[in-house]
């Protein structure tokens, strides 16, 4: 995501849908249970407090999270007498974060994108974390695809992926079935997807909205990118050169342009950032828009969107047969002594792999009402899956009809380009951004533009 594999060489390398993983991840933990949950849990050794800072607080306008975060910290530190955990909210941005670790002033664990490992290795902002990983009771159920997003070039872990998503398109089933559509049918082409974004404007209401700001743009661009099968950069002798300024690029901008200006499918506003594309869909004001089913969550909590309209497709084609795939790990901080570090890691886990504090959290997740049991790739094999799977399923209450053809689709999942990610994002904003403002602009002349200028960047490194 604007901000979100590593490894074994992580550039452009494909997974496959079975082979990755989806978001199964704990965000928190509710406050019913918390004794019972920590009853296996034993204390830190040693007398000195070892004080963990994490960035992971949620936002003030997250009260209901902030507050079980903290009762989960609260009941932690009692059976922990050695460790403090203080969670700030600073969520990840990767230049505040470079410019803190400069000063070596980072959170010693830092909730990041999966395209932020290799950068931070190579510039050893990054601990060796392979020895606390591995005594995690869960470690030997990860997939080896999990664990490549945080495996340096030296075979050493250095985090811990605990999320990922796949981006589809998400639809209101009553927009695209007042449209004369069948919302079983997904659009399967491109030349499907601008027919039934035109079908529904001729409602009344756009089509399509498309994200165009805060690294959503190039986000979203590299999406369309990989459907047609293309590529944002290429490695040949250590050398990563800028690839955007192809034909698959300009194939889609040209039909994105003509959405927008000749079919009239796409909204009077531009500038379109990551929550305004939430609240279109979750208030009538928007067809379809690309998005992941995690979001139903915040969509529901945040926007009160109705879970039986919201529906999921697969994406719409042009040869590339592909989607891309992201998501969250946890890297921890370089310098730290081994004993931070495995507090680090020993908290992360806790909170996020924990079975009695992932069924705990879901359980009254259901009980608020929140959604639960969206799709999901698999992070883990084995048992442990197995029973991360039956919890979910015990309490899930989503219309899982709604999400069919996502689900059993079989795309390959490609994950974002690893090199400057962020930066090569925000060099396309402006792109998808002049596209849909001006009905003459050029896509080629303005992404050979955009990869020159983002050449400089990979070239100093």
């Amino acid at each position: 995501m604007p901000s979100r594999t590593s490894g074994v060489p992580l550039g452009e390398a494909t997974l496959s849908r079975r082979a990755f993983m989806r978001n199964g991840a704990v965000t928190g933990v509710g406050v019913m249970g918390l004794s019972s949950l920590l009853a296996a849990c034993g204390a830190a050794s040693g007398s000195a407090t070892l004080t963990v800072v994490t960035n992971d607080l949620p936002p003030t306008s997250d009260p209901g999270d902030t507050r079980i975060l903290r009762s989960l910290i609260a009941a932690y530190e009692q059976q922990h007498k050695g460790v403090k955990i203080n969670a700030i909210n600073d969520h990840y941005d990767p230049q505040i974060y470079f410019s803190k670790a400069a000063a070596h002033k980072q959170e010693d664990a830092v909730d990041a994108a999966f395209t932020e490992p290799p950068l931070m290795i190579q510039r050893h902002t990054v601990a060796d974390v392979t020895s606390q990983v591995k005594k995690q009771s869960f470690f030997n159920s990860f997939a080896p695809s999990a664990l490549a997003i945080a495996t340096g070039p030296d075979g050493k872990y250095y985090g811990l992926p605990y999320a990922g998503y796949e981006l589809g398109i998400m639809y209101s089933k009553k927009l695209v079935t007042k449209a004369g559509l069948d919302p079983s049918t997904p659009p399967k082409t491109w030349d499907d997807f601008r027919a039934y974004a035109k079908q529904i404007a001729a409602t009344g209401v756009p089509g399509f909205i498309e994200l165009t700001k805060e690294n959503t743009g190039g986000w979203h661009l590299t999406n369309w990118i990989y459907t047609a099968g293309g590529d944002l950069q290429t490695v040949s002798g250590g050398k990563t050169t800028a690839a955007f300024n192809n034909d698959k690029a300009v194939a889609w901008l040209k039909q994105l342009q003509a959405m927008k200006h000749v079919d009239k499918s796409m909204p009077s506003q531009v500038l379109v950032g990551y929550n305004d594309g939430l609240q279109a869909i979750a208030t009538g004001k928007a067809g379809m828009v690309v998005e992941a089913p995690d979001t139903l969550v915040t969509l529901k909590s945040s926007y009160q969107a109705d879970m039986n309209d919201l529906a999921m497709w697969p994406m719409p084609q042009n040869g590339g047969n592909a989607a891309l795939t992201g998501g969250h790990v946890y890297v921890f901080k370089a310098g730290n002594s081994a004993d931070l570090l495995q507090a680090a890691v020993d908290w992360c886990s806790y909170y996020r792999f924990d079975l009695n504090v992932f069924e705990d959290f879901t359980a009254n997740q259901a009980t608020a009402g929140l959604p639960v049991g969206a799709p999901a790739n698999s992070l883990f094999t084995g048992d442990y899956q197995r029973q991360r799977d039956a919890i979910t399923k015990k309490y899930a209450n989503l219309p899982q009809d709604n999400y069919a053809p996502y689900s059993s689709a079989t795309l390959t999942l490609r994950p974002e380009p690893t090199v400057q990610t962020q930066k090569l994002y925000a060099s396309l904003d402006p792109v998808v951004q002049k596209v849909l403002s001006d009905p003459n602009a050029d896509p080629k002349s303005l992404l050979d533009a955009a990869a020159q200028q983002f050449q400089t960047v990979l070239d100093a490194g």
